[in-house]
């Protein structure tokens, strides 16, 4: 048998996770201070967590069905003769006579051997006749669900009104006093129809969809996604059916009657606002159980004289274990950890201009990304490829992918398996298209950067001669395009700008042309972070009035020790320290000489210090004690500088 290794593991180990979901809902430990994104909080167990497990892998990526059934047949047997006292089975074939369908074979075997055999009815519901695993020798376990429900608590205005309603949106997000949009008057509007809303209205709004039978929240969620709005409060009976995984944007569905309430509310108000709590958990609800409406139904049409299925289980929202995959990871730059993780929630949305999007968990502490294994699999990523995540707010990173010649690459038509929607078109003429550059010590780059073919195949034919390259900081140059070379040239005038001899400061270029004659420039540092080139704001540079210094140092006999790394620069010079990165790197220059200085922010970012590069500047310019290092804005930039040196009268020995 040819089993995947892109798809699958060849080994007993789990790689759907799917295995591992099940088998710790039977007998998994104790975990305590377990939740899902917030919710559920409490200690996480197994039905029976002292129980001693066997697991048995019988299904694999890309087998027959002749194959699967072997496979199932021989783990089945084998479990037998472990010793098993109960077999669960958390999976089905098609609907066959019983003594041609493995799973009801194998389990006439067990039950012969006096054990317990318990499979799913199958998640093909709601309707009647499509339960798997009906034979009558097998106990088949219905999906139901318990009487605990994930909620978001609203409150209108100042307490007006206060309801709570369903939402698995994983994030602690803040909405205190939002405006509250209502098309009341429309009832397209008021409803959510699709292509109803101008976004105009509801941009930096949350809105209101009214209950109808016409429409759907699945519906009126895309309605959301088109017009932008920053969330949603849904009157609809269709909440209940919403997955977790739905709950990608910060809405809130409620029952009519609760939904009636907030109208009520809208209506007599001038300037409606709402507050919305998200993360919470309530008990007891009511009625529950009730069976779930993907979960399949009975009879069995082979037997329908017998009731099927036998129980109902809890099914729904149930936390469980997960298996991750291989290449479950990558790292993060520390650089960026340091800036932003205080910031980013511990769990993120990776997502792909293709529409593909995945949840992976951000762990702080060890600066990486877990739970990356399905995007490598099923983008093919086996190595020599780069992501670039770009950090939009929320929990949101958008992820482009290069391929081996630097070259973004051409998406597949496909989406995440947990995903409902469908792939999107990926166009040079929605977002563009980019390259990377990866620069490096041996070759230097001063004026030319060399074009990937395969980007070349994209958009060559639509690159004028004459290009204009705008750098992050909003510096731009003109570059030219020689087609027959494929090179892009003018990157020396953004070397002069930037006050730097040579590119190679910098670890990696990427270039996005947006059309036109447009190409847009990020720099990455050799953590592989961009690095945005700042330019000195106007309302300062007008503030100077013709003073052109930017910092001072006074050399001071600790200066001048062999090992001094750390010369502070003084608080009276705040207003560049403020520029300047928790780590960063500016450049001093005199006359044809240059020095790179690494800055350091200490003390909870309150002492600023030169740390690297201190000691060669000091003996290249054979500074002394009392001597004055005037640093000079040059290119209007906080990360260039001119150095001018006023020597002490005297220098002390």
């Amino acid at each position: 048998m040819n089993i995947s290794k892109t798809d699958d593991y060849d080994s007993p180990r789990d790689f759907l996770g799917h295995g591992t979901h099940t088998s710790s809902i039977a007998a998994g430990n104790r975990v305590p201070f377990a939740d899902y994104f917030g919710y559920a909080k409490g200690t996480a167990s197994g039905i029976a967590p002292k129980a001693r497990l066997a697991m048995y892998k019988v299904l694999f990526a890309n087998e027959s069905y002749d194959a699967a059934a072997s496979d199932t047949l021989a783990g089945m047997d084998q479990a037998i003769e472990d010793g098993v006292d109960l077999m669960s089975l958390s999976l089905g074939f098609i609907d066959t006579p019983f003594y041609e369908n493995p799973i009801a074979v194998g389990a006439f075997s067990t039950m012969e051997k006096g054990i317990f055999v318990a499979c799913s009815a199958g998640n093909g519901g709601p309707r009647a006749y499509i339960i798997r695993n009906g034979a009558m020798w097998i106990t088949a376990v219905g999906a139901g669900t318990v009487d605990r429900e994930f909620t978001a608590e609203v409150t209108l205005g100042e307490g007006t009104v206060h309801v709570s309603g369903k939402s698995v949106y994983p994030e602690n997000l803040l909405v205190s006093r939002v405006p509250i949009y209502f098309g009341h008057g429309n009832i397209s509007k008021e409803i959510y129809d699709a292509y109803s809303l101008d976004p105009k209205d509801v941009e930096d709004k949350y809105i209101f969809c009214d209950f109808s039978n016409e429409t759907s929240v699945f519906q009126q969620r895309f309605e959301m996604y088109r017009t932008g709005a920053d969330g949603a409060i849904y009157s609809s009976e269709s909440g209940q059916f919403l997955m977790p995984r739905d709950f990608d944007m910060p809405f809130v569905t409620m029952i009519p009657k609760f939904g009636d309430l907030v109208k009520d509310y809208l209506l007599r108000t001038d300037d409606p606002t709402v507050s919305i709590k998200f993360q919470g958990t309530q008990l007891g609800t009511k009625p529950a159980p009730q069976v779930a409406a993907f979960s399949s139904r009975g009879p069995d049409i082979r037997s329908p004289w017998i009731l099927k299925p036998d129980i109902l289980a809890p099914g729904v929202d149930v936390m469980a274990g997960w298996a991750p995959n291989r290449r479950s990871h990558v790292s993060v730059p520390r650089v960026f950890c340091e800036k932003y993780a205080s910031a980013i929630p511990l769990t993120v949305k990776l997502m792909i201009r293709n529409g593909y999007e995945i949840w992976v968990d951000f762990d702080k502490k060890n600066e990486r990304f877990i739970g990356v294994g399905y995007l490598f699999s099923h983008f093919s990523l086996i190595g020599g490829q780069s992501l670039v995540f770009e950090y939009i707010g929320g929990f949101n990173f958008k992820v482009t992918i290069f391929g081996l010649d630097g070259s973004e690459i051409e998406y597949p038509n496909i989406v995440h398996h947990l995903q409902t929607c469908r792939p999107r078109n990926v166009s040079l003429y929605d977002g563009g298209w980019s390259f990377a550059s990866y620069l490096n010590c041996e070759r230097e780059v001063v004026d030319e950067v060399v074009v990937p073919r395969s980007f070349l195949d994209v958009v060559g034919h639509l690159l004028p001669d004459k290009l204009e390259l705008l750098v992050s900081s909003g510096l731009h140059v003109l570059g030219l395009f020689n087609r027959k070379e494929g090179k892009i040239s003018g990157f020396a005038s953004i070397c002069n700008m930037l006050g730097v001899s040579k590119l190679n400061r910098f670890n990696a270029l990427v270039l996005k042309y947006v059309l036109g004659n447009t190409f847009h420039v990020s720099c990455f540092d050799c953590s592989m972070t961009e690095t945005a080139v700042y330019t000195l704001p106007t309302e300062y540079a007008e503030s100077l009035n013709g003073n052109s210094i930017a910092f001072e140092i006074l050399v001071q006999p600790f200066h001048m020790l062999p090992y001094c790394h750390g010369v502070d620069v003084s608080v009276d010079f705040n207003f560049v320290r403020e520029w300047w990165n928790r780590v960063d790197y500016i450049t001093a220059y005199k006359d044809q000489r240059c020095w790179s200085l690494q800055i350091r922010k200490r003390r909870d970012w309150k002492r600023t210090t030169i740390h690297k590069g201190w000691i060669h500047l000091r003996d290249d310019m054979e500074l002394g004690v009392g001597d004055l290092c005037v640093f000079r804005w040059k290119n209007d930039t906080v990360h260039n500088f001119d150095i001018d040196i006023v020597r002490a009268v005297t220098h002390l020995e």
